[in-house]
């Protein structure tokens, strides 16, 4: 191989990866210009999160508010009233009231002590990373809803074809 084909091989490689750099500004140039002609609902994800209970996934909206209660013994003290919301339905999911928030790997206590099981709480970006792109946080709420579909495998083109 001569010295001139080398730098045509190497040109090309150059002219190539110019090429894809420009794909890729293209692609975020079509997004931003998609994201701001959007007329759709837009959900605010800030405090938006994922909840795994017994493998049904839900995507909910986490409440919290300070309360004053009694303890077993009976003396009073601080917590928290925790209550996760059904972003698309608007319904409770699950609610807690105990000295704790509701945390990442959260107890449900079964009819007796022995038939609880673990349900998780998770945050959106760690199931969709994508949603980093919404810098502002709000995320169209279609987006959401297929995160849903996937996270809880619905095959939507076979809902359809049934209808």
């Amino acid at each position: 191989m001569g010295l001139l084909e080398c730098l045509k091989r190497k040109k090309l490689q150059d002219i190539e990866t110019a090429r894809k750099k420009l794909e890729e500004e293209k692609q975020e140039l079509l997004f931003i210009k998609e994201y701001l002609e959007d007329k759709s609902p837009k959900i605010d994800i800030s405090n938006i999160y994922v909840w795994e209970d017994a493998g049904v996934y839900s995507i909910v909206q986490l409440e919290v508010q300070k309360i004053r209660g009694k303890d077993w013994i009976g003396i009073e003290t601080d917590g928290y009233l925790s209550t996760l919301i059904d972003i698309f339905t608007n319904n409770v999911v699950y609610q807690k009231s105990n000295l704790e928030k509701i945390k990442r790997k959260e107890f449900i206590s079964g009819e007796n002590l022995y038939d609880g099981y673990y349900a998780h709480l998770i945050s959106l970006y760690e199931v969709d990373r994508n949603l980093l792109a919404y810098a502002d946080k709000k995320v169209p709420l279609y987006v959401l809803q297929k995160l849903y579909y996937r996270l809880n495998n619905v095959d939507l083109k076979s809902y359809a074809l049934k209808k």
